[in-house]
């Protein structure tokens, strides 16, 4: 049963609910307290040297991932995003005369961290090559080589998680000084009217956490987990959201998830406990991040973000402290976030049964079930 949140026009709501007046400045906080490890490319256990990955070995599978594009059909334009050995360029497509996204390793870094970052890339193609194309996963186009080394090409996501969390903010925090405004010059403007649109603003942010279990629960269904889920991994096309980076996702085996023993991967601020310590995990470390960013999105607040690296290891991997949840929120939505970031993986729930969830919780806001068809989809996998 979903219980909904109090007082339609009582805007105590921004203070223990979800529109805190916080500068969307908190969310880049991300990479200066929480970066990840910069050996996160010798660290992925999939590239382990008994596990026989070898560049040369690769070439065979990565002919048959997908097209090949030749780099003359492709125009370098700005730049979408850096990482720690990757780079992201929008490209326009001659073919299409659509702009689209190419990936490849830095040729700034020092050799053998670009020809690990190649090699972070041949495996990224072949895992989104793989999959079944999904609505909330980033499009795979081909892969190609030139002068520079290994690129893959993806389809462009227009906009940032960065970016809508942004509005998202502006529009929680707008709503009830608009409220107050209009009751005091209009004396009119009935409290129906805030609960409606205040109904509004939570569907749409409940509708992206929506999107990001279905993206979870076609992955898990096909064997993969994701391993790295955090913001600056996420955007927008549109209302819909969209995972895309899979250079830290692997394949997964076995009737329990196949336990992998493994050095931490990710960033430290939505990791799973459990990797973070350097203990075996299963694809249910996704679903702790899934937690940690369904708090967020519904708080309008980064989670830790207080926090450096030393103090979150101590108090929330060690200490198992986890983010404040608000009073007025609904059950259901304090149910499934505390369940999804529990400390034993074997309490957090499936990807399926958290999408389910939120269906349920968005039906009660009026939301359109437009989407059981996505839903069919995960289940036939």
């Amino acid at each position: 049963m979903v219980t909904r949140e109090t007082s339609p026009v009582d805007t105590s709501v921004l203070e223990d609910g979800l529109g805190d007046s916080e500068d969307s400045s908190d969310v880049d906080e991300e990479e200066e307290l929480f970066q990840p490890p910069q050996t996160e490319c010798v660290a992925s256990p999939q590239y382990d040297d008994e596990e026989g990955y070898d560049v040369t070995a690769l070439q065979p599978a990565i002919r048959k991932s997908g097209t090949k594009v030749e780099p003359s059909t492709l125009r370098a334009s700005h730049v979408l995003g850096k990482g720690a050995f990757c780079e992201v360029r929008a490209n326009l497509c001659s073919k299409s005369e659509h702009l689209v996204a190419v990936k490849r390793a830095r040729t700034d870094v020092v050799a053998n961290m670009h020809a690990l970052a190649e090699r972070d890339l041949r495996i990224e193609s072949m895992m989104l090559a793989s999959l079944k194309p999904h609505i909330n996963i980033v499009s795979y186009i081909g892969w190609g080589e030139d002068a520079y080394g290994f690129f893959i090409v993806l389809d462009l996501v227009p906009e940032t998680f960065h970016a809508r969390f942004s509005k998202w903010q502006a529009e929680s925090q707008r709503l009830p000084n608009e409220a107050v405004s209009r009751r005091i010059l209009t004396k009119c403007w009935p409290a129906r009217c805030f609960r409606r649109r205040w109904d509004a603003l939570w569907a749409r942010r409940l509708g992206a956490a929506r999107d990001l279990a279905s993206a979870l629960a076609h992955l898990h269904s096909n064997s993969v987990m994701f391993r790295d889920l955090k913001p600056s991994n996420l955007g927008f096309r549109g209302d819909i959201l969209i995972l895309f980076d899979f250079g830290l996702a692997k394949v997964f085996t076995g009737d329990d998830g196949a336990f992998v023993p493994t050095p931490e991967t990710g960033s430290a601020r939505f990791m799973a406990p459990e990797v973070a310590k350097g203990e075996k995990y299963d694809h249910s470390c996704d679903i702790y991040s899934f937690g940690l960013m369904l708090w967020q999105i519904s708080r309008l607040r980064m989670p830790f973000v207080d926090y450096n690296e030393a103090i979150h290891f101590q108090t929330v991997v060690q200490g198992g402290a986890r983010p404040k949840l608000p009073a007025r929120w609904q059950s259901d939505l304090k149910y499934l976030i505390s369940i999804s970031w529990a400390e034993e993986r074997k309490r957090r729930p499936t990807a399926i049964r958290a999408y389910d969830t939120l269906v349920t919780i968005l039906e009660s806001y009026g939301a359109p079930r437009s989407i059981d068809s996505i839903r069919s989809e995960i289940k036939s996998c």
